[in-house]
């Protein structure tokens, strides 16, 4: 009775152990996959930079639509003013 006693003790303990040592396994490779992936990740300061050109990028195109838009409403202007001097005017 005994040898059940301590058979049963010793198999539940050894069971116990394998089953942490499965769990920190596991936790350890969950733990260098993390720092793999914050090790990618750029610093704050280089996130900073990139947001700084894009968005002296977008600048840039914004001053180049608004460079279009006024020549677009010139020529819109020119053509709409020889438009109007070329058609007859009738009384109503």
């Amino acid at each position: 009775m005994e040898e059940f006693v301590f058979f049963g003790v010793f198999g539940g303990f050894a069971v116990a152990a394998g089953g942490f040592a499965a769990l920190w396994v596991s936790a350890r490779r969950r733990a260098r996959r993390l720092e793999l992936l914050v090790s990618r990740l750029a610093t704050p300061e280089d996130r900073f930079d990139v947001l700084e050109q894009r968005l002296d990028d977008i600048a840039a195109r914004l001053e180049q639509l608004a460079r279009g838009q006024e020549f677009l409403g010139k020529l819109a202007a020119k053509r709409l003013g020889h438009a109007a001097e070329r058609a007859p005017s009738t009384p109503h």
